[in-house]
């Protein structure tokens, strides 16, 4: 366990691909916990943030109803567009 933790607190040093992946998925859990904790106690009102059981829950729905994955394609094509755009209306105003 010394040895797992040997380098984290160097300075302007260095971490290795086990020690990231632990930093990567604690924070991760962090995140995800928080957010159960929360909407558990509806600290936040649901419809600003919902429990996270809601969310994974309202994907099929998103897919199958909704056409999540189309729509995504669409917004990812339109800033495409606009950020290769800028340019040229900076050319031509």
């Amino acid at each position: 366990m010394k040895d797992f933790f040997k380098g984290w607190f160097d300075l302007r040093g260095t971490l290795g691909k086990k020690p990231t992946l632990a930093i990567s998925i604690t924070g991760i859990l962090v995140i995800l916990f928080s957010w159960y904790i929360v909407t558990s106690n509806e600290w936040v009102e649901p419809a600003l943030l919902p429990h996270p059981g809601n969310v994974l829950g309202s994907f099929s729905e998103l897919h199958f109803d909704d056409f999540l994955v189309r729509n995504a394609f669409y917004s990812i094509k339109l800033n495409y567009w606009g950020d290769i755009s800028k340019p040229f209306s900076m050319l031509c105003p």
